[in-house]
């Protein structure tokens, strides 16, 4: 265990907890007054897609200004020996609909008109359109999003995205069949893993530890995401412990690597 600058370390005990946590980062979302970057420059940042989906649609669900979009995959299965109608039987549409796979986006997306979203795949590198890729929905319909790219060399460039089919080969859900899912190739991105934060460059970041993170170097990944000290907090499910101050967490190392390095 090791235990967190005070300055930056929030404990959770409560729902109002995680709630007010979120009010700090994406608080004032709806103010007229927001830089075009507000979006691009913070994000909440968790160990696991799990928890990552559920701060999503609480941010979401705080944009008081347009519709809502509902986009749904069209789900369906591979299987080596087997015809399509022989799998549709074995595998209902409601099952697959109800799989979440990390690298897929969900079979039902929500949208609302300058939301975040993170491309899944390489779509067109050439046009800045790559796999982590955060862009800025500005308009929804069947066949595809019309967005503008946030940060980088293509900033504020427009783009299309199309639904496409996307596949899960089984390495990663160990499902005995491969699902083929078609869907907009994105997912929303207040929030996203420690992982897929990776390269980015954040001025506000709330990391949130609903359990510690489970890989080594993960802490210090999220930790270096902000720009500085003063841009970073993190919120951490029953950090504190009797008769210690302060807020603690696990941190993974693998000291196998240490011991190489000794070698």
């Amino acid at each position: 265990m090791i235990r967190l600058p005070d300055a930056i370390a929030r404990n959770w005990e409560t729902d109002q907890d995680l709630n007010a946590y979120i009010d700090q980062i994406y608080g004032d979302i709806n103010t007229p007054a927001n830089p075009p970057e507000y979006m691009y420059e913070r994000a909440i940042l968790a160990p696991k897609n799990v928890g990552v989906d559920e701060y999503n649609a609480k941010v979401l669900r705080k944009i008081n200004s347009s519709a809502m979009f509902t986009c749904l995959s069209a789900d369906s299965v591979e299987q080596e020996g087997k015809d399509v109608d022989d799998t549709a039987m074995e595998f209902p549409s409601e099952f697959l609909n109800s799989i979440n796979i990390s690298g897929l986006p969900p079979h039902k997306l929500e949208f609302k008109v300058g939301c975040p979203v993170m491309l899944l795949r390489n779509i067109c590198p050439s046009q800045g359109l790559c796999n982590g890729t955060r862009l800025r929905v500005v308009k929804v319909s069947t066949k595809c999003i019309e967005a503008t790219i946030m940060g980088g060399a293509f900033d504020n460039k427009r783009v299309f995205v199309p639904r496409i089919t996307l596949v899960d080969e089984g390495s990663q859900s160990n499902l005995p069949f491969k699902l083929k899912r078609r869907q907009f190739p994105v997912k929303l991105s207040f929030a996203m893993t420690i992982n897929k934060s990776q390269g980015q460059t954040l001025s506000r970041v709330g990391l949130i530890l609903p359990s510690p993170v489970f890989s080594h170097g993960q802490l210090y990944v999220a930790l270096s995401r902000a720009k500085t000290k003063a841009g970073i907090s993190v919120l951490v499910r029953d950090g504190k412990f009797p008769g210690f101050e302060g807020i603690y967490t696990q941190n993974v190392v693998y000291r196998s690597i240490f011991a190489n390095d000794e070698n």
